[in-house]
């Protein structure tokens, strides 16, 4: 029989070795190709299974669809411009994901504890026809409904609202961390997380004052983290200045004498690199997903955005366009509302460049956004707006 002191140093001697293996690989060591797919093969057959699945995206099955099913664990980048809806996008993704029982860490880098909270609540409850908006929620406007505080709370939901450049890389590694540990997952790959970031240019670092540098150890972090904790990182992005007339207009515009194409035309890799300072974010990302104005509409009587978001860049997955209605509130899959035949849609006419009025293309719905319904989700006039 063996000595039972002998077992307990057995045990040691091969944690220890584990350590030492792990340590290695996190330098970059070498491994043998069969320990790779040991490693990795269970974790492809679990997806061909369904048994691993990425973050949904279930407000907009469209979108999810062209993205392979939502947002696998990686680093994407969310562009926009200021009042573009990037952050309304971000909390509508983070809430919706948490109510699938994804768990989500929402870091809000410019947000302070009552205008984060206010824009939750005005998201929490998707079943209602007429959401209240965050802004009339956050003025006082608006009363708080006290089931979607219960139902907010019960979310798997944690955020942070250090300010801005007072959260760095090294936060992000600890907050995502302290998120896992709350939310263990049985087998690997089982239980992924949702980590956004809100917004990048604010990320803090007390020995590095240029932005670049900064976003770039973010970045690293960000990969790290989506590599040791299966989480998708989703980085919401401000453009600089001079972008925002190719993500303001759906119009064609002449500039410098040549033919701009509106936004949902052309190659959406055209706009890879508007992202502010985050330029090698954008080449190293799994996905970088641009939110551009193409102008207004009426859906059912009420003033929406229609917006084209840009699958500008996927590792996995075809660049394509996606069309949604922007409410000011949250954004709808346009897909699904062309299907449902009782969205009444106005088209407002845009002027093409040769000056003449120019209705908007409706493109036909895609596969994914079969028989699916946004009855209740459709605004209706006289809305709060």
């Amino acid at each position: 029989m063996n000595d039972p002191l002998d077992i307990l140093e057995a045990d040691d001697a091969a944690r220890e070795k584990a350590q030492q293996q792990s340590a290695h690989e996190a330098k970059g060591g070498v491994r043998h190709i069969a320990a790779v797919l040991d490693e990795a093969v269970p974790r492809l057959r679990a997806r061909f299974e369904g048994k691993e699945k990425p973050v949904p995206l279930k407000p907009w099955p469209t979108l999810a669809e062209k993205l392979g099913g939502g947002l696998w664990p990686g680093v994407h980048l969310l562009v926009g411009g200021t009042g573009s809806g990037k952050s309304q996008f971000a909390f509508q993704a983070a809430v919706t994901a948490a109510a699938s029982g994804t768990p989500v860490l929402y870091a809000g880098l410019e947000l302070g504890p009552i205008d984060l909270s206010a824009r939750i609540l005005s998201v929490v409850d998707r079943e209602r026809k007429n959401p209240p908006f965050w802004s009339k929620i956050f003025l006082g406007q608006t009363q708080v409904d006290d089931a979607d505080i219960e139902a907010a709370k019960k979310l798997p939901l944690y955020a942070t609202t250090p300010g801005a450049h007072a959260w760095g890389a090294d936060d992000l590694k600890s907050a995502v961390a302290e998120v896992r540990a709350q939310h263990p997952e049985k087998t690997p790959g089982c239980l992924p997380l949702l980590v956004v970031v809100d917004f990048l240019q604010l990320i803090g670092d007390d020995e590095e004052k240029e932005l670049r540098i900064r976003i770039a150890k973010a970045t690293y972090a960000a990969r790290a983290v989506s590599q040791e904790h299966n989480a998708a990182v989703l980085l919401v992005s401000s453009t600089a200045r001079e972008n925002y007339a190719q993500l303001g207009s759906g119009a064609k515009e002449r500039d410098s004498g040549r033919t701009q194409l509106a936004l949902g035309e052309g190659h959406p890799g055209r706009l890879v690199g508007l992202g502010k300072e985050s330029g090698e974010l954008e080449y190293s990302a799994e996905t970088v997903l641009v939110l551009g104005r193409s102008g207004d509409m009426k859906i059912n009587g009420a003033k929406c955005d229609r917006v084209h978001l840009a699958i500008a860049k996927g590792r996995a997955v075809k660049p394509d366009w996606v069309e949604l209605w922007f409410t000011g509130n949250v954004f709808l899959d346009a897909a699904v509302g062309r299907l449902n035949p009782k969205t009444k849609i106005e088209e407002v006419a845009t002027e093409d460049d040769s000056g003449k009025s120019a209705q908007p293309e409706a493109k036909r719905p895609s596969k994914g956004a079969e028989d699916k319904s946004i009855a209740k989700g459709l605004p209706t006039a006289g809305r709060d707006a």
